[in-house]
């Protein structure tokens, strides 16, 4: 992180820490997971046996969220636990009165900030709406206040860090594993060779603005990985939205007459304007045969289509759009040209 968002993020809200547990947000990687000796079994319907291996994609995902929470909050109370014994240790070594106290004098050892770096910061943030009306003395407190309590995040994250590569920090509960999923092509348009290294599908709704903005990051992937990624559309159209599935329709007929991709491109840069003049503008941007693909959006072919895709996707656990599968395995949210960049590297090559 840069030093202007960092900063940034400091003035709009970094929060007080909460004894020792205030930096504990999110998942913890650097724990060892233990192997996990968990039955198969799930269940039974009325007599009939349920194992994970029966569960749908959407099924399984949600049993690996429900688990990663389990996790993250079984880490947390191990790390937890862990500083409170390293505090404890730490008062008694420096024969201070208190926890609270111990863990003021560590911060204070180890999370200084110099007067040159509060300065620099000053300067580069002084029109900032929470410094611009503070005297330059009351600004100084608020940037080092804010630079203290980011260092002392980052000096708790190496407390634990150091406590786990020395091996005295374990967690027995098994880490969970990400199913991943099979996740098919539904006969769908795709760019890219069927036998690359990575497919990537989507399920989207052509009057979503965040899949809109993806757009230009999925082209970009093709490019940069030419060869190497396939990327797969799938419509999952959201019932609230009443132009998805018209504009889907549209993109399948244009798909009919070869011009798919050059439709799906027309489309979200008109995400917001979706109707028949759209449709008719598309046709004639196009050169498509007006009459064949007016036919063809009358029809029900491309509609069971798109119900098709949406279907599947409600049996992948797709609830909102966009949706991304690499490999089998679900994006978190967030989709970036780094988040797609992170994923296809870590996977292995085709053998």
């Amino acid at each position: 992180m840069n030093t202007k968002v960092s900063f940034a993020v400091s003035l709009v809200g970094v929060a007080a820490l909460s004894g020792v547990a205030g930096y504990l947000l999110g998942k913890h990687p650097h724990v060892v997971p233990q192997s996990s000796s968990s039955s198969d079994a799930v269940g039974t319907v009325r007599g009939a046996s349920i194992s994970r291996s029966q569960l749908t994609g959407g099924e399984a995902f949600r049993v690996y969220e429900a688990e990663t929470q389990v996790y993250n909050a079984m880490t947390r109370i191990i790390e937890e636990r862990y500083m409170d014994a390293f505090f404890d240790h730490y008062m008694t070594e420096k024969k201070l009165p208190s926890r609270t106290a111990a863990q003021e004098a560590y911060f204070h050892e180890n999370s200084s900030v110099p007067e040159s770096r509060v300065l620099e910061v000053v300067q580069q943030f002084g029109s900032d709406d929470r410094l611009k009306n503070l005297s330059p003395e009351d600004q100084k407190k608020e940037v080092r206040h804010a630079l203290e309590m980011q260092q002392s995040q980052n000096t708790l994250r190496t407390l634990v860090q150091n406590a786990k590569r020395k091996g005295e920090i374990s967690v027995a509960f098994p880490e969970p594993i990400e199913p991943a999923l099979e996740v098919t092509d539904g006969g769908n348009p795709s760019v890219g060779p069927k036998d690359a290294k990575v497919t990537i599908v989507e399920f989207a709704d052509y009057e979503c603005p965040f899949c809109a903005r993806v757009v230009p990051t999925l082209w970009d992937l093709t490019k940069k990985y030419e060869g190497k990624v396939r990327w797969v559309f799938r419509d999952y159209p959201l019932p609230f939205h009443k132009n998805s599935v018209p504009a889907a329709i549209a993109a399948n007929c244009a798909g009919v007459q070869g011009k798919y991709f050059e439709a799906h491109n027309y489309l979200f840069e008109h995400h917001t304007q979706l109707n028949e003049d759209t449709y008719k503008g598309l046709a004639e941007t196009l050169k498509l045969d007006a009459t064949a693909f007016n036919t063809c959006r009358a029809g029900d072919e491309q509609k069971k289509e798109v119900e098709a895709d949406y279907a599947a996707g409600e049996k992948l656990g797709v609830n909102g759009t966009p949706t991304y599968f690499v490999n089998g395995k679900r994006m978190k949210p967030g989709a970036s040209m780094e988040t797609f960049t992170e994923m296809i590297d870590q996977e292995p090559a085709k053998k």
